[in-house]
């Protein structure tokens, strides 16, 4: 390995330390984005991540501008035109390498509407001042949708943990494990409380007038498939690069899909809602919601659940591997409150539940054949 890359397989290279403009000029680091990246990427840049604590902020930093080019369509600069005052904006930047670094770009959104492969190696050292003049040029419509840049704050959580919080105007909310959450340190006099998620959250919002106004001040939450727009209410968003899902546990949502022309889709208290980008349509039924609004307490209430939506949970969650003996079980429902203290104790708790028998080796996680326990 080179000193400051990590090399995949297939011979790509990896910096270890990447700025923003370069993370999302990097078709590899888009792919993983969209959820398209190949498994090995995926595993490449989830480690690139995780190495470095303070990596979580550039990347949710760079997934955060990513999402909001997902609501921007807009027509491109006339970049010949432009190009002609690059070297001046340049030599701004480089007075100010801060800004420079912290610039959003809109590469991503080029590159899907024209549905072409942009492939930045051909065009080396123009595609990069490309990134660096599209990065100026959208600075003032990026940074106003994000309620300006340099106010906003980072919370995020590694595999196995969990952070429960209050935003700025006393909404409460819970991040799940391996999840990032951007949002404004001063809502102000902003028409609308905006957070922008990647990962798992449950949300309790605080009711709030608009300021000088007799009007709600909305609360919406966006994921890269699309937002969920609340007044005052209790709910999960779900979003792992597979699309997102939102289940309503108080009160009701409305859900708008990226690019959607049609209304917004409302959602009341036992429904969950599920949608991706590139698909305008939202799939809704009714759902029980304690399987999926109560991770976060201490007692996790299955409602006829299967295996093997548990087993998911687990992996996401703890970074683990599930393996079972009999295949049968992953279609086994399960019903009741489960002790969600730690890994030990649930995958003990569950085993207890299955009648099985249960070990664990570093990663790896073997529900077996039945338990010895009596019947």
């Amino acid at each position: 390995m080179l000193q400051g890359l990590m090399i995949l397989p297939d011979g790509n290279m990896i910096p270890d330390d990447r700025d923003i403009i370069s993370l999302l000029a990097d078709e590899s680091f888009q792919r993983w984005l969209a959820g398209a990246a190949s498994e090995t990427e995926s595993k490449q840049w989830q480690k690139w991540l995780n190495a470095v604590p303070a990596r979580h902020a550039t990347w949710a930093e760079a997934k955060a501008l990513w999402q909001a080019a997902q609501f921007q369509p807009s027509a491109l600069p006339q970049v010949e035109i432009e190009l002609q005052k690059l070297q001046q904006r340049l030599e701004l930047s480089q007075a100010n390498p801060t800004a420079a670094r912290r610039s959003p770009v809109q590469v991503v959104k080029f590159a899907r509407e024209t549905g072409m492969r942009f492939s930045w190696k051909s065009f080396g050292a123009f595609a990069m001042a490309a990134a660096v003049l599209f990065a100026i040029f959208w600075r003032a419509e990026i940074a106003s949708l994000l309620n300006h840049e340099e106010t906003q704050q980072t919370a995020f959580t590694d595999y196995g943990q969990r952070k429960r919080f209050q935003l700025p105007d006393g909404s409460l909310v819970v991040l799940n494990a391996h999840s990032t959450l951007r949002f404004s340190s001063d809502w102000g006099k902003a028409s609308e409380r905006s957070v922008m998620l990647h990962g798992e959250a449950y949300f309790e919002v605080a009711p709030r007038l608009r300021h000088n106004s007799t009007e709600p001040q909305a609360f919406v939450v966006r994921t890269g498939d699309g937002e969920i727009r609340v007044v005052g209410t209790k709910f999960v968003v779900y979003e792992r690069n597979f699309g997102t899902r939102v289940v309503v546990e108080e009160g009701s949502v409305k859900v708008n899909p990226v690019n959607a022309k049609t209304a917004q889709t409302l959602l009341a208290a036992g429904q969950l809602a599920e949608f991706r980008r590139g698909d305008t349509s939202v799939t809704t039924q009714s759902a029980d919601s304690g399987f999926h609004t109560t991770w976060w307490r201490e007692d996790w209430q299955l409602e006829g659940t299967t295996f093997a939506e548990v087993i998911r949970r687990l992996e996401e969650t703890y970074n683990v591997r599930v393996e079972v003996q009999d295949e049968a079980l992953l279609q086994r429902k399960l019903s009741g409150a489960v002790e969600n203290r730690d890994l030990e104790v649930l995958i003990a708790a569950l085993a207890k539940a299955l009648r099985v028998e249960v070990s664990r080796e570093g990663s790896l996680i073997r529900f077996g054949g039945a338990s010895q326990q009596k019947q």
